[in-house]
């Protein structure tokens, strides 16, 4: 029997395979480090560029090549959040924003893009902050609609400072009401408030003519026309709303009701009869 060994090797447990490990310059915590370096490096060279007025194009290459680092690392638009749209369309935000996911984070500006977005009609303020290392977040507050103007003809749909909205489809705010005049958008905040001071006669109204520059009359839904005096207007309308809870005028058969004479209401029937309606008691 022969005396060699045989070498007998243990097989143990097979032996788990180890994941390569990320590299320190993939970690989140470095890339938001290091996307503070760049901006920092990159306000200094701006700040240095200004006082020497040398290196211009250098100082801009070192800039684009560090975004250009930055952005191989990982540093790029991954996503981008819209909070607070309603009406204005995302192609337009999206548009305005001029930017597209996998774009460098660090070449995006927030400011430009924040101006370029309230240029936008619906838009009366707006927002934008990169969300370090891939996020983009816009926040917009769009105007109200309050009412349609009408002035030569032509139509426009506008918020609470008289600012414009748009001009075509209309059609899905023709419940509001219309303010007709040259300078009826200026005044119509004023007019609305006006208004909804009695909200048993806000649901009659449908337009409001602006006279004179000075005053209103009141267009009701029933064809009935009301004149407010230019002074104490909001007194002359809520002293209509009372005379309407006692003598029920809106329910007659009238064609005006003027309120421009102090305590009395003077009312025109549709037969063209004019006569003072009384005084308050």
């Amino acid at each position: 029997m022969s005396d060699e060994k045989k070498s007998v090797r243990k097989v143990g447990p097979k032996a788990k395979r180890r994941r390569n490990p990320v590299p320190p310059w993939r970690r989140r915590s470095f890339l938001l480090v290091g996307a503070g370096l760049i901006m920092a490096v990159s306000a200094s060279a701006g700040w240095w560029m200004v006082a020497s007025g040398a290196a211009v194009k250098a100082a801009e290459a070192m800039k684009w090549n560090a975004i250009a680092t930055a952005a191989e690392s990982g540093l790029r638009v991954d996503e981008i959040l819209v909070v607070g749209r309603r009406q204005s369309s995302r192609e337009d935000l999206m548009h305005a924003l001029r930017l597209t996911r996998g774009a460098p984070i660090l070449a995006f500006d927030p400011d430009a893009a924040r101006t370029r977005v309230e240029a936008l009609d619906w838009i009366a303020e707006a927002s934008v902050e990169r969300l370090m290392p891939d996020t983009v977040l816009l926040t917009v507050r769009e105007r109200e609609p309050l009412a349609i103007w009408q002035n030569g003809g032509e139509y426009a749909l506008i918020d609470a400072d008289g600012t414009v909205i748009q001009r075509e489809d209309l059609e899905q705010f023709a419940d509001l009401i219309i303010v007709v005049g040259e300078d009826a958008h200026q005044h119509a905040r004023a007019l609305m408030h006006l208004i909804r001071s009695e909200p048993s006669l806000v649901r009659h109204v449908q337009a409001a003519v602006r006279v004179g520059g000075r005053r209103w009359d009141i267009q009701l839904r029933n064809g009935v026309a009301i004149s407010l005096p230019e002074d104490a207007a909001t007194e002359a309308w809520q002293r209509l709303a009372r005379f309407d809870t006692k003598h029920k005028l809106l329910d007659r058969d009238l064609s005006s009701i003027d309120l421009r004479m102090g305590d009395r209401v003077i009312v025109r029937g549709a037969n063209g009869i004019e006569s003072p309606f009384g005084q308050e008691t």
